[in-house]
């Protein structure tokens, strides 16, 4: 199965795809705060953190604010689009870099511990996203995680107790988007701010400002497909770069 990311003509780019890595940027780091959807939580919801304050006082608040924060997220698409279908992402994409979905998530779990089975996600779409991962009717309970929209709800002393189910609260709220962003079809995989720890003490990645650099295996990338109307340029610099021989394709 393939995933795929569009990027940019840059040198920014090129540099990723030298010495290939993933960007996992912040909340903070996103094009658009509210397509990390933890925004939208806040605005909607200010009684979710004063619920979380009378029952754990702020220093849980705080330790969730910080997971929030350091939480890195790197986004992909399910399908390869036409260049009028790139209208639909930011920016001026250029090309689309096909990624071997199975080899990237093995990489990622036996270099990076992430979890994968739990923390890489297809994006659901709501109305209401925020009601994926609230609160119950009668506010004793928390939204944890959902799967086709059946939400699985904890007593909120265990939520702010077990770190694994801490871990899947984070996770849901950064997998649950308005419908607004159906067209994107996303796929996300979610770097949980103690596997970020870990790895940065282990000096695995780098962070840089609002997100971290994460290498990966050049043998994760199938090909990169290059639309119309691509800068001369950036095609040159793609094919100085040995490990992409064969796998430049021109989209038509």
């Amino acid at each position: 199965m393939k995933i795929y990311r569009y990027r940019d003509a840059t040198q920014k780019t090129i540099e990723e795809l030298k010495t290939p890595y993933l960007w996992f940027p912040t909340r903070e780091g996103f094009n658009d705060v509210n397509d990390a959807n933890i925004h939208a939580l806040f605005a909607k919801n200010p009684e979710f953190l004063e619920k979380l304050r009378e029952l754990a006082g702020d220093q849980y608040i705080q330790k969730y604010e910080g997971a929030l924060d350091t939480t890195g997220i790197c986004c992909f698409t399910r399908s390869l689009r036409s260049k009028k279908g790139l209208s639909h992402f930011p920016g001026k994409k250029s090309i689309a870099i096909v990624y071997n979905k199975g080899r990237l998530l093995e990489f990622l779990a036996n270099t990076y511990y992430i979890n994968t089975k739990k923390f890489a996600r297809n994006i659901r779409y709501s109305k209401n996203p925020t009601y994926l991962f609230g609160w119950d009717n009668n506010k004793n309970d928390i939204a944890v995680d959902s799967f086709d929209n059946v939400i699985r709800y904890e007593p909120i002393a265990r939520a702010l107790s077990d770190e694994k189910i801490h871990d899947s609260l984070i996770a849901n709220a950064f997998s649950v988007l308005d419908t607004k962003y159906r067209k994107q079809n996303e796929f996300r995989i979610i770097m949980g701010c103690n596997i970020i720890e870990i790895n940065i003490e282990l000096e695995k990645i780098i962070q840089i400002g609002n997100g971290y650099k994460v290498n990966v295996s050049n043998d994760t990338i199938e090909k990169v497909y290059v639309y119309p109307n691509t800068p001369n340029w950036f095609i040159d610099e793609l094919n100085k770069i040995s490990s992409l021989e064969g796998k430049i394709k021109s989209y038509h």
